[in-house]
């Protein structure tokens, strides 16, 4: 008899801890957390600064001698703003943007007659553009540019006694590619290449230059912010 109450015993114990065990593989498990989507539609702001390298070149009687061999190199640097929106559908991403530069791009070689030094500035630089982006990660969008550009710039010729020229508004086009990183929700990192090829203008000095072209490369970085 205490052998059979120590079986059913027994049988017992091993019947509730086999219900527990059970009970416990049935408990579901915790779901993995899910990652926010990310987003890149909205308006941005942001700063930029980008290092320039380009050249210059014009006409006298038909000839292309500002300067005198006909074509002078342009550098500098520029710094300014942007601002723009964008909208998202899918990994694309469109959108606009203005952006407006205080620059110094600069070049300054002889002129035809080497007393003069045949000389060109680029002051302020300004574009609206368009682009179309490709997300090749969610947080990592690279992007083709194409737009309108304007910038103030100067002709002169210079042979010691103080610059001889005018201001004057050129207008061009510009295009480029650039990639972007989203480093938080709201901030981004940019860098792109961008080309500013500007029609050719009149600038008058001692003489008066005719159609005076200038383009410039720009390799562009900035930081902006969505909201």
């Amino acid at each position: 008899m205490k052998h059979l109450f120590s079986t059913t015993a027994l049988i017992a114990a091993l019947g509730m801890a086999g219900m527990a065990s059970a009970g416990a593989l049935e408990e579901p498990a915790p779901e993995p957390p899910v990652a926010a989507p990310v987003d890149w539609s909205g308006a941005y702001v942001g700063l930029i600064a980008s290092f320039n390298s380009g050249d210059f070149g014009g006409e006298f009687g038909g000839a292309d001698i500002f300067p005198g061999d006909g074509s002078g190199d342009l550098s500098g640097n520029s710094f300014g703003l942007v601002l723009g929106y964008d909208v998202q559908n899918g990994q694309y991403v469109y959108g606009g943007e203005f952006s407006y530069a205080s620059a110094d791009i600069t070049g300054s070689e002889d002129c035809n007659n080497p007393a003069f030094q045949c000389a060109f500035e680029v002051e302020k630089v300004a574009s609206l553009r368009g682009r179309i982006g490709y997300l090749v990660a969610p947080k990592t969008l690279v992007y083709g540019t194409l737009g309108v550009t304007r910038a103030e710039a100067t002709g002169f010729v210079d042979s010691g006694g103080g610059p001889i020229g005018e201001d004057n508004t050129i207008n061009g086009v510009v295009y480029g590619i650039g990639m972007e990183k989203m480093i938080g929700e709201r901030s981004r990192l940019r860098a792109a290449i961008l080309r500013h090829d500007f029609d050719g203008e009149d600038f008058q000095t001692d003489i008066l230059y005719e159609d005076i072209e200038s383009a410039f490369t720009s390799v562009e970085f900035g930081f902006t912010f969505s909201f």
